[in-house]
């Protein structure tokens, strides 16, 4: 399989996943997760403009607006730039 077309499921397995989170939300289910900033959906094209790179895995907006508790860990610029050239 090419990595194109792997991205490409990979990224409709996961929106797949969105329905699920808002019905556990839904449901009174808290939801814990980990996340980088640059995969948040509004952002993607201003890292992109930054880092020249294209973070294709991205999480909606709603889910962080709905948070009841979002929690920072910081990472330098540099570091950031490292893992996002990694992949």
């Amino acid at each position: 399989m090419s990595e194109s077309l792997k991205s490409a499921v990979m990224r409709a397995v996961l929106r797949l996943l969105d329905p699920l989170v808002r019905l556990l939300l839904d449901a009174g289910i808290g939801v814990l997760t980990t996340m980088n900033v640059q995969h948040l959906e509004s952002l993607n094209d201003q890292m992109r403009e930054i880092t020249g790179i294209q973070v294709r895995e991205t999480i909606p907006d709603w889910v962080v607006k709905q948070a009841d508790e979002v929690v920072l860990i910081d990472l330098t610029p540099r570091a950031l730039l490292n893992r996002l050239r990694r992949g």
